[in-house]
């Protein structure tokens, strides 16, 4: 019974911290399902506090998390337009270098020496302005998928082909293994991405082995339900 909860609190705790970083609003949800969810997966945050002369290069300072320069890899930068708000952006581009030192920003324009220099693969950033929030995010599908005779929780980064097994096993879908149910601000359910401010998380998780029964062997069933609110 224990490794079918401790199957359940990974598989909760993993969902559950990639929806609360999620703006449905901001585009961060690409697609949803009943039992899938594909969604912007945040690798690290900072803040813009250089910027290189001539280049798409970006000191940050007060980063959290990692900034990676693979293919899966990709960066939100803010841009503000006017004085209104009706006029700002999020510039939105792959990751193309790092640096720890070096890169043409080693400096904070306050003077102090910046966390890490990232460069993007982008000219539309003329905008950005030091002191701008800079995230660094993969896309990321979550999925119930079958490998074999049982079901686990799947992961997929980027434009893999198949799933990356997480945790499980879970139950089937015709018994719940894996269900998402997506609400919107009124608490409607609702299909469409750009409206999620809520989501409810059902799993529903089996023993790996068989368990001494009454009756026989059998399989241990147990379930976890929670709701979980989006960023915004």
């Amino acid at each position: 019974m224990e490794d079918v909860r401790t199957s359940l609190r990974a598989a909760a705790s993993l969902l559950a911290y990639e929806l609360r970083q999620v703006s449905a609003a901001g585009g961060d949800l690409y697609s949803i399902g009943t039992s899938t969810i594909a969604l912007r997966s945040v690798r690290g945050s900072g803040i813009v506090c250089a910027i290189h002369g001539s280049a798409p290069r970006f000191g940050l300072s007060g980063t959290t998390g990692d900034f990676d320069k693979t293919a899966n890899d990709s960066a939100l930068v803010f841009e503000a337009g006017g004085s209104g708000v009706e006029d700002d952006t999020w510039v939105i581009a792959k990751v193309k270098d790092t640096w720890l030192t070096g890169g043409g920003v080693d400096n904070c324009t306050w003077g102090t020496s910046s966390d890490i220099t990232v460069e993007v693969d982008t000219a539309a950033y003329s905008g950005v302005q030091v002191g701008a929030p800079f995230r660094g995010f993969r896309r990321v599908e979550y999925a119930l998928y079958s490998d074999g005779d049982r079901y686990w929780l799947g992961r997929k980064i980027g434009a893999a082909a198949s799933y990356e097994k997480l945790t499980g096993p879970l139950s089937q879908p015709s018994d719940s293994g894996l269900v998402f149910v997506y609400y919107d601000q009124a608490g409607n359910v609702t299909a469409n991405p750009a409206e999620v401010r809520f989501v409810d998380i059902i799993l529903r998780g089996e023993s790996y082995g068989m368990v001494p029964g009454l009756s026989g062997p059998r399989v241990q069933e147990d379930s976890l339900t929670l709701r979980v609110s989006l960023r915004g």
